[in-house]
């Protein structure tokens, strides 16, 4: 009797293993029936675009929400792709942002873009050297754009740029030519000389190579940092030279140091009067 009681009790403790082993595995890795339900509800989403030729890409799971994601794609469309997220009963897509909106257009130039400015950047770490912690890239911008591909605040718009409702789904664009109204660079450098009449150097420098591979931009947003000493995690306004968005067709020789320093000027005045505002609604 002890032997059998004894069993049974092995048994309900190996089965409350195995059921908990499999519970934890299902919160990283999913449940079948959440997997079986993705793919339902993305055949669904398939159906609601018939004519579009789009099939399941892949489906992932996404433990820390418990979203199951499965991704669309077409051959009909470049530009075609989008996203569906299944959360329980609840289904939701990007294809009004990334397809209708011309969202995956956007990132098509943009990619482009950064593509050739990656080779400008690393030419220029070669010649000049960039220094430590230091970085540089390009991004095409629109007016009208949403998240990387948007203007920000401090962004020079140039009147002849082109704004991404104005994009056209699969065209393909000349982004270098896009680039002379909706391009922008970003340089960051550190360098223990910090003076304009360097920071011209740099950027006459950086516009020289830019003309050498046939790479425009609009502006270009620009930092030299203080090189920081161990334990140092941040620069203060007397440690760094940050211009926001200096225009391409400013950079020229004669005057170029005080163009850059009223542009300094102008930057640190709009970062304190942004640090007064915060202050004031804190207090």
């Amino acid at each position: 009797m002890k032997k059998k009681v004894l069993k049974i009790g092995t048994l309900v403790l190996a089965l409350c293993l195995i059921g908990g082993i499999l519970y934890l595995v299902t919160i990283f890795t999913g449940t079948p029936w959440g997997w079986t339900n993705a793919y339902v509800q993305g055949q669904k989403v398939i159906a609601n675009h018939e004519g579009e030729n789009y099939r399941i890409a892949k489906i992932v799971y996404d433990f820390k929400l418990a979203d199951y994601y499965v991704h669309l794609t077409t051959p009909n469309h470049i530009d075609g792709d989008f996203t569906v997220r299944i959360n329980g009963d609840n289904v939701f897509d990007n294809y009004e942002r990334r397809v209708l909106g011309l969202g995956n257009t956007a990132a098509r130039i943009n990619e482009a873009y950064r593509e050739q400015v990656d080779e400008l950047m690393t030419t220029f770490e070669e010649r000049y050297g960039f220094g430590t912690n230091c970085s540089g890239y390009g991004n095409i911008k629109f007016p009208d754009g949403q998240w990387l591909y948007g203007c920000e605040e401090t962004d020079a718009l140039s009147p002849n740029a082109v704004k991404q409702a104005e994009l056209d789904l699969d065209k393909e664009y000349d982004v270098l030519e896009m680039a002379r109204t909706n391009g922008y660079l970003y340089l960051s450098l550190q360098k223990e000389e910090r003076s304009f009449a360097r920071a011209a150097e740099i950027l006459l420098n950086l516009k020289r190579i830019a003309d050498e591979k046939g790479i425009a931009f609009y502006a270009v947003e620009f930092h030299i940092y203080k090189e920081l000493e161990e334990g140092d995690h941040s620069w203060g306004p007397e440690e760094r030279i940050s211009v926001s968005s200096f225009l391409y067709g400013d950079i020229y020789e004669e005057g170029l140091a005080e163009r850059i320093e009223a542009a300094h000027n102008a930057e640190m005045a709009r970062i304190e009067e942004m640090m007064n505002g915060k202050e004031n609604e804190n207090s």
